[in-house]
């Protein structure tokens, strides 16, 4: 809940950071090349989507951004020489949201100076839209180093008490876990497994934690919330299945004056009733083309952390986070070799 349009600032941020990718990329050489039959299936999907619903200026409106996007990961795909290099600049934006966020906890808000102190969020806007920030961006780390999920894990779960925080918490162990077996040597199997229990041990006393808090009671009011919304949803998405209810539209009536992201708390959910059954065909697509290629890297788990945070909350509704969505969906297709 912020003073001013976080949807709006989030748009023109995300237009020019395309527009400044696509000027570097005029002055580089394209390194690979793209298949772009899923990017294609996409963009078409959403045009039709468009002609559906009669050219409707909001529907256009988000079908522009969605190019975009696409747009933007393809340079990256093609542009991008050794994406571990750039990593540390999702560190260095962790960080720097990360010290924000710590001022904005202890009263002082150095940036956003209209922003809701109720609900700190360092330079994302909120604190849901961190700790969901944090869930898809810690997988990153690992790349660096797995020990730098910890802190940010630990920050996610001050700053929320929703849905993502978890997430976060589940890409931290599975990130620890990666190391594990990436790391230790097959004659110390036995400590590998100790070190399992040892680990599975501290999670349930940290989860009866959680309970004696009132923090799991919490969570579980966030969930039905969600199904409230959902229900809502697709109730509407039932009454023109085939066309969806349009991209980005927001059906639920809210009061006047009330500021904040118009998402239905599953970016998943949302894309399928936005653009109908042909939507659902194409996330089957991706989701058959992905465990196929499957093999426990770090690459595969961003993919899994972004595909369960995106089952409950709303990244991809969120422009603020699409570079560095995109970014790791970029590291994901060049690591495997093969664009989609």
């Amino acid at each position: 809940m912020t003073g001013f349009d976080l949807n709006t600032f989030d748009t023109i941020f995300f237009q020019l950071s395309v527009g400044a990718l696509f000027c570097a990329s005029l002055y580089d050489d394209p390194i690979r090349k793209v298949s772009g039959n899923y990017f294609i299936a996409f963009i078409v999907i959403a045009g039709i989507n468009v002609l559906t619903h009669r050219l409707s200026p909001e529907i256009t409106f988000n079908f522009l951004n969605y190019f975009l996007a696409v747009f933007a990961l393809v340079l990256m795909v093609r542009h991008i020489d050794k994406p571990k290099e750039h990593i540390k600049y999702i560190l260095y934006a962790m960080t720097i949201n990360a010290v924000v966020f710590a001022f904005q906890k202890w009263g002082f808000n150095p940036i956003l100076t209209s922003t809701s102190m109720d609900f700190p969020g360092g330079i994302m806007g909120n604190a849901p839209r961190l700790t969901t920030y944090f869930a898809i961006a810690i997988p990153l780390l690992a790349f660096i180093h797995p020990l730098l999920a910890v802190p940010f894990g630990a920050i996610a779960l001050w700053g929320n008490t929703q849905v993502a925080p978890i997430v976060t918490c589940v890409a931290v162990v599975g990130v620890w876990i990666y190391e594990m077996r990436s790391k230790i040597d097959p004659r110390y199997r036995k400590l590998k497994y100790g070190l399992a229990i040892i680990v599975s041990l501290a999670s349930l006393c940290f989860f009866y934690k959680l309970h004696k808090s009132g923090i799991i009671h919490h969570i579980i009011g966030s969930f039905k919330t969600r199904l409230a919304i959902w229900a809502i949803l697709f109730s509407e998405y039932f009454k023109t299945p085939l066309i969806g209810i349009g991209i980005g539209k927001y059906v639920i009536q809210t009061p006047k004056g009330l500021n904040f992201d118009h998402a239905y708390h599953s970016s998943v959910f949302q894309y399928i009733a936005s653009v109908g059954i042909l939507g659902f065909l194409w996330i089957h697509a991706i989701g058959k083309e992905y465990l196929k290629k499957w093999t426990f890297s770090k690459e595969d788990l961003f993919i899994l952390c972004l595909i369960v945070v995106s089952m409950v909350e709303y990244p991809f509704e969120v422009k603020r986070m699409w570079m560095t969505i995109l970014f790791g969906i970029a590291v994901y297709l060049i690591k495997k070799r093969r664009a989609l």
